[in-house]
């Protein structure tokens, strides 16, 4: 979808100076003058182009075609666990029989190596792992946590049409789907505006932000590995301290009064406390989601 382009350009500067050309040679206006502009990059030439009038406007029709190859859809693959086929009841059963829960043990790593082991058999017993494809999308730099809570409510009310099947929850999901796609629109417009205003009189910003724009983003490797990651923190380290040789070593007479001697010991309910207290997150590395281990 094409639309006119005011623009107050000069000859010499507007589009060489940026490695753009300008394809339309000839009048596309009735005066005689030329307002409708195809601009490419000047690796990208239109294979046609013609301008025509069809009788209904002041501007002539500019018809072109541009070779584009569609960007290759990435997949990427995840682990999910069925947990609809979960069932508490089963998992307490089992976890209440297991070694965990038997056992005398006072050995700390014993125990931590238990349970990991005991949490990763169950669970892969009533909610056995399976591999989810997914498609990879690049970022939307505009999606906020209001776009967030749109999409949730749009998938909600979704899955209620799906369950009911009834006419009156079909249209409500297919009107939120409407004030989403609204809500999306407008954030994406209210993002970039503010991104050239910005700019201000900063050619090469704007023209960034243009970029982004125009060409597709890709989406970032996800490929990053442990010894590249501490491989960064390793040269950050190295430059501070290149650029601090010489430099005074830095000294503080304040101290800690307070020593600490020995742990008290807790009890079960103070754990069961604070682990009640905490958020529920998780990482890759822990056996068991805390939402899980919270409800135990």
């Amino acid at each position: 979808m094409c639309q006119q382009i005011l623009i107050l350009c000069n000859s010499t500067t507007s589009s060489s100076d940026h490695c753009l050309q300008q394809h339309v040679r000839e009048a596309t206006h009735d005066c005689g003058h030329t307002l409708d502009l195809v601009i490419t990059s000047a690796d990208c030439t239109p294979t046609s182009l013609a301008v025509s009038s069809l009788q209904v406007s002041d501007h002539l029709l500019v018809a072109f075609r541009i070779p584009a190859n569609k960007p290759t859809v990435e997949f990427k693959t995840y682990t999910s666990r069925q947990w609809s086929k979960f069932d508490m009841c089963h998992f307490e059963h089992d976890l209440a029989a297991s070694e965990l829960a038997t056992t005398d043990s006072t050995d700390v790593d014993h125990l931590f190596l238990l349970y990991n082991s005991t949490m990763q058999s169950l669970l892969d017993k009533h909610a056995p792992p399976t591999a989810v494809r997914r498609r990879v999308r690049p970022q939307s730099l505009w999606f906020d946590a209001e776009c967030l809570q749109a999409k949730r409510d749009v998938r909600r009310l979704e899955s209620t049409y799906h369950i009911t099947k009834t006419l009156v929850c079909h249209r409500i999901w297919r009107s939120a789907v409407v004030q989403y796609n609204v809500l999306l629109r407008r954030k994406q417009e209210c993002y970039w505006s503010s991104r050239v205003r910005e700019a201000g009189g900063n050619a090469r910003e704007l023209w960034k932000t243009v970029s982004h724009l125009l060409v597709p983003q890709t989406a970032p490797p996800d490929n990053f590995s442990a010894q590249q990651f501490s491989a960064i923190f390793k040269d950050k380290v190295d430059a501070i301290r290149s650029s601090m040789v010489g430099s005074s070593a830095l000294t503080s007479s304040q101290s800690c009064p307070t020593l600490l001697h020995c742990y008290s010991p807790v009890t079960t309910s103070v754990i069961a406390r604070l682990l009640g207290q905490s958020p529920n997150k998780q990482c890759s590395l822990d056996p068991c989601p805390t939402r899980l281990v919270k409800s135990l």
